[in-house]
């Protein structure tokens, strides 16, 4: 069947279907521009979060025992109980729930561990973990700690980005205090992406940097 249209008949279905044309493309483009608020808006909040932690950070400390260590963590990191215990703590952000976690664990040392330095423990877990450092791009630090200046306790800190299982790219900050008195090390780490790394590295140095030991 043959459907005959006239000029004027014409002119207006294609008027029609220019409208509900241009109707799709601002409905695209109301679409995209509130993904762009919406995006903005976040970037906002975070920034605005991130500002109001570090003005706050010294005021709002939590401390928490760890075997016979005390460390102070900032008020917005979250414990995971699931997998709390009385040697191990594990930390997350709850408020913002992005890729970023810290630990701290006390590990007694095992047969073949007796007689290692702090520096070759940090090197065999790092290896267990499968962590590769840049080389470019990895800081080894000084942790000469007035809180732990004992004849007794190694400390090793490592930190940088680094690859883990051959293909995941993250930001690792490990620390290791070994105490031989105990025949033990509480080994600290903050692992995350690239990027979040750079937000709460400084607040993991900072919980690190209060470690102090308790009589025993």
């Amino acid at each position: 069947m043959l459907l005959s249209l006239n000029k004027s008949d014409f002119f207006r279905i294609s008027l029609s279907l220019d409208k509900v044309h241009s109707m799709k493309i601002e409905l695209n483009s109301l679409i995209e521009w509130s993904t762009l608020l919406l995006i903005i808006a976040g970037l906002l909040y975070a920034a605005i979060v991130i500002k109001n932690e570090k003005s706050v950070f010294l005021n709002n400390l939590k401390t928490y025992h760890l075997k016979h260590f005390t460390f102070k963590v900032p008020s917005w990191w979250g414990l995971e109980k699931e997998v709390v215990s009385p040697l191990k703590s594990s930390f997350i952000r709850k408020d913002t729930r992005y890729d970023w976690r810290a630990i701290f664990e006390w590990l007694p040392l095992t047969s073949s561990e007796i007689g290692l330095s702090g520096q070759e423990i940090f090197i065999q877990i790092i290896k267990e973990k499968n962590i590769l450092f840049d080389e470019r791009d990895s800081i080894v630090h000084e942790t000469s700690l007035t809180n732990l200046n004992k004849s007794y306790i190694e400390t090793v800190r490592v930190e940088g980005m680094a690859t883990e299982d051959g293909t995941e790219r993250i930001y690792y900050d490990g620390f290791i205090i070994l105490d031989k008195k105990s025949k033990g090390y509480l080994f600290c780490e903050s692992k995350s992406s690239i990027l979040n790394g750079m937000i709460e590295g400084p607040y993991f140095e900072e919980a690190i940097k209060s470690i102090e030991l308790k009589n025993y």
